[in-house]
Parts: structure tokens; C-alpha cells; sequence
């Protein structure tokens, strides 16, 4: 199996953060706060593919993984909502999904200005983007390693429009404190 740790992800991902950062500044002229926040983006979407792609069966280790396993058909659902036979309401997997997204919804509202469209639209496309990862990998490697499921795409679009909320809630929050911090006498 292909995998490493965070630590692992993180250290090897430095030099991807430093380039996003100075491509940032040169191209885009990004000040010190979009640096930072653009920074953390880069290693949280890193994270994201951690959790979503690894660990990985090594290709040329297939063979014997389908002699183990009977390998199965391609796992796939399109079906909303449906978690199975036995129903339970917010499992330990869809809360999951929905908190791997809740900070794609608070990052990307800096780099969209808290368009709400333009970042429930990125949540929406990003989500589908691994759904979609999944599913080649799985037909490239010709093993059922991953579930492809849409359910996991609502999920991902839920964390993504709480993390926006939590945004526009700590946007509002931090301006009426500073304004109260103003207006109060010294």
C-alpha cells in the first residue's frame, strides 16, 4: 500500500507551499494575510488528498490483492442519501465527510471574498473532482480500492456551506468587536 503520515505529507509538501506563496506574491500581489491563508489552503487541500486517495494499492501489487480478495466489481452509488442496508442518520463516516469540508468553506471564502456562490460552487466542483479521482484510479489500477459514492459529494457540500456560514459569522463577529473597540472611550 502507498501511504505516509501528515508529517510525512507536510514535510515533502514545504517546497509546493513555498512556491504557491511566492507565485502568490509576484503574480497575484498578495498581501501577508492572503500568503498565510493561502499557505494553509495549500496544505489543508494536501490533507484533503491524504484522506481521500491514500493509502493506495501499489499497482504492481494488484495481482495479488485480487487472489486475496475476490476484488469485486467497481463500488459505486448514485443513489442520494441511501447509507445502506442499516440506516443510521449521520454515521461516523458522513460526519467525517462533512468536517473534511468545513474548512474548504472558511479558506476559500478569503480567496472568493465570501461570494457565497462562487464558494459553495468550489466546495460543490472540488468534492466531485475527488469523487471523480477516485473512480480513475479504481478503473486505472483495475481494483475497487475506493467507494465512489454521491453521497459523499452532499456530505462535502454540507462541511463546505457550514464553513462558509462560520466565516460570515466570524466576519460579522470580528467587525461589530472592532468597531466596539473604537467607539469605546480610552
Amino acid at each position: 500500500m502507498i501511504n505516509m503520515s501528515l508529517t510525512t505529507l507536510y514535510m515533502f509538501s514545504l517546497p509546493l507551499v513555498l512556491v504557491v506563496a511566492v507565485a502568490g506574491r509576484l503574480m497575484f500581489r498578495w498581501s501577508r494575510r492572503s500568503l498565510i491563508v493561502g499557505s494553509l489552503f495549500t496544505l489543508y487541500l494536501l490533507s484533503v488528498l491524504k484522506f481521500t486517495i491514500l493509502p493506495m494499492p501499489q499497482p504492481e501489487l494488484v495481482e495479488d490483492l485480487r487472489a486475496v480478495t475476490s476484488g469485486g466489481p467497481l463500488r459505486v452509488n448514485f443513489k442520494p442519501l441511501w447509507l445502506a442496508e442499516h440506516f443510521i442518520f449521520l454515521a461516523e463516516e458522513q460526519v467525517l465527510n462533512i468536517l473534511l469540508f468545513v474548512p474548504f468553506g472558511i479558506l476559500f471564502s478569503f480567496f472568493v471574498r465570501a461570494r457565497p456562490g462562487k464558494v459553495l460552487l468550489g466546495g460543490l466542483v472540488a468534492s466531485i473532482a475527488i469523487e471523480t479521482l477516485q473512480l480513475v484510479l479504481c478503473l486505472v489500477i483495475r481494483y475497487p480500492y475506493r467507494v465512489i459514492d454521491v453521497n459523499d459529494v452532499i456530505y462535502n457540500f454540507t462541511g463546505a456551506c457550514f464553513g462558509f456560514a462560520l466565516f460570515k459569522i466570524g466576519t460579522f463577529a470580528g467587525r461589530k468587536l472592532a468597531g466596539s473597540m473604537k467607539a469605546a472611550p480610552r
